[in-house]
């Protein structure tokens, strides 16, 4: 192989390796404490979209006049963001006052490896010699039992003459 072809076969893979990268944005959802349930659902949806797309959202929470006297409500709004986007994200931040802003940050959870759970039974049966795997923990604990082969059944010789033309 010459060194021009090992450069670009390089290059190459590091290009398809750029193509599957993705970068991680900061999404920002916009509340407020007299919000509607529609609207905060609405809003919610959309952090949900920006979470399964694994960025993360930060979620902010602005006061204006009068209701700065309540920030509790504030919090209790962050609270029932949180309980909302439990089953997409985690709470990176806790939610913080800045000003007549309350702001928190979101962040997806852990993606799972379905894609990698497969590859790996298949090669573990191909070193084991097509051995079955036990599912589960306590299966794990006992030892596979492997089956007997089955018995080879002859046929009697006159049977056998009398099935051919």
């Amino acid at each position: 192989m010459d060194y021009g072809k090992f450069k670009y076969e390089q290059s190459k893979r590091e290009r398809t390796a750029r193509k599957k990268q993705h970068v991680q944005q900061l999404k920002e959802v916009k509340l407020r404490p007299k919000i509607d349930d529609h609207d905060f659902d609405f809003k919610i949806q959309h952090a949900r979209e920006f979470l399964a797309a694994r960025d993360k959202v930060k979620v902010t929470l602005t006061f204006r006049g009068r209701e700065m006297a309540h920030p509790e409500l504030g919090h209790q709004m962050m609270q029932r963001v949180i309980a909302d986007l439990a089953d997409v994200g985690s709470p990176e931040s806790i939610p913080r006052s800045e000003g007549r802003t309350l702001v928190m940050v979101v962040m997806p959870k852990p993606a799972k490896t379905g894609a990698a759970a497969p590859k790996a039974p298949a090669a573990n049966a191909a070193t084991n010699a097509g051995a079955a795997k036990p599912a589960g923990p306590a299966a794990a604990a006992k030892p596979a039992a492997a089956k007997p082969p089955a018995p080879v059944v002859a046929k009697p010789a006159a049977a056998a003459e009398k099935s051919e033309p």
